[in-house]
């Protein structure tokens, strides 16, 4: 397994990851740990940056990294991490059933053709979210659910029927809240990281 590993913001590889890296390498994974633009220098400096460049350095990395290969972030790094692994449970279990590499895409136009296979995996997978959502408004209680990432935001509306079937089904007995897209697409974390972040500095707290 070779690893991606992602530090946090206004951090740096070496003090947000400490000796995990060298634990992981010899433990025998290749590991790759990117100091993000604008990070490891001068403060001054991620006034040059946006969050794209972080996503797009962290992409990149992560493209280098030869198969199989995973990601691992903390802090600003989770939230980096999370577009780059949407998806990849999804396409080993299509990979594995059509004995051939098939990422998403193609998984999405295989179920809207009607295939067999790729409607078993996609609407398993759907009716797994739905069963996860379900256990975090029992632990937490939210107003509304918010789904976002690009599996979600891209699934064909059968997806969200199943997801939202289940959803429903394993909140039986409560007052299930609302399950909405996430407006703000796939960088909708990322986006409100940044705004935290702002309102932070904005209000003297930072």
């Amino acid at each position: 397994m070779n690893l991606l590993l992602l530090h946090g913001f206004t951090s740096h590889p070496v003090l947000t990851l400490g000796p995990l890296p060298q634990v992981l390498r010899e433990a025998g994974f290749q590991v790759s740990q990117p100091a993000l633009p604008g990070h490891g220098t001068r403060p001054e400096d991620l006034l040059k940056v946006r969050w794209q460049d972080w996503l797009e350095t962290a992409r990149e990395a992560y493209r280098k990294l030869p198969e199989p290969r995973g990601v691992v972030g903390l802090s600003m790094g989770a939230l980096l991490s999370a577009p780059l692994a949407a998806g990849r449970a999804l396409e080993r279990e299509a990979s594995y059933a059509y004995h051939r590499k098939v990422d998403t895409k193609e998984l999405f136009q295989l179920f809207q053709e009607g295939e067999p296979r790729a409607r078993r995996i996609l609407l398993q997978a759907a009716r797994y979210v739905g069963m996860g959502l379900a256990s975090l408004v029992t632990a937490f209680d939210p107003g509304v659910v918010v789904v976002g990432g690009g599996l979600a935001l891209n699934a064909p509306q059968a997806y969200w029927e199943a997801l939202e079937e289940a959803y429903r089904h394993y909140l039986a007995g409560w007052e299930a809240p609302p399950l909405r897209r996430a407006l703000l697409g796939e960088e909708a974390g990322l986006l409100g990281a940044a705004l935290t972040a702002y309102l932070e500095v904005r209000d003297g707290g930072g």
